[in-house]
């Protein structure tokens, strides 16, 4: 009987702390998850693409993680992270990069501290007349990235192209398509021409 008692109340104290774990677990993640940013309110529908940035979005917004504390969401006319409108012509004498990435290329800093802004700075910094273009876009895979520089991308003419891959999930998404190609300038993505 007193082993039977002990059981029991060996058995309670786990119940009640799996418990109080699960209360502990559910506020933390109501906390932190609070806290970070759904970047698809930023998104627009695209009948080319399925979604892109909104164009001239502005929104301030807490994240504890950032040493400021929150950061500016930015995006210009056409909707590249970028501070300033972006002409579509590129500069005269100037290199123009073309960077194209997921949430790593996007990021959830102030637009002058994503790494394709700092490779502009560092490269004018080293006396090159270059545009880097961050063209990034949270929860774009390799195949929304192609679709992307297809039908807007490739306006801007850029010199150089960066695809930004991210090993966590952007291998599992290219293998989601059994063939991209280009023929006579013309995408074709499993066998079905994608208009311009």
């Amino acid at each position: 009987m007193k082993q039977k008692n002990s059981l029991i109340r060996l058995i309670a104290l786990v119940v009640f702390g799996f418990f109080i774990g699960c209360v502990f677990l559910e506020v933390g993640l109501r906390v932190m998850l609070g806290n970070r940013v759904d970047f698809q309110y930023y998104n627009v529908y695209d009948p080319l693409v399925g979604y892109k940035h909104r164009s001239n979005f502005h929104l301030r917004i807490p994240f504890p993680e950032h040493p400021s504390g929150y950061f500016d969401l930015v995006t210009e006319s056409n909707g590249l992270r970028e501070d300033q409108d972006v002409p579509v012509l590129k500069p005269a004498n100037s290199i123009r990069i073309l960077v194209l990435g997921d949430s790593q290329t996007d990021g959830t800093v102030f637009n002058h501290e994503s790494y394709p802004n700092l490779l502009e700075e560092n490269l004018k910094h080293e006396g090159f007349e270059v545009d880097v273009l961050n063209a990034g876009v949270t929860t774009y895979d390799p195949f929304k990235e192609l679709l992307w520089f297809h039908y807007y991308g490739r306006l801007y003419a850029p010199d150089i192209v960066i695809l930004s891959i991210y090993l966590g999930n952007d291998l599992v998404e290219i293998e989601k398509h059994n063939e991209i190609s280009f023929i006579d300038k013309k995408l074709y993505i499993d066998g079905v021409e994608q208009l311009p």
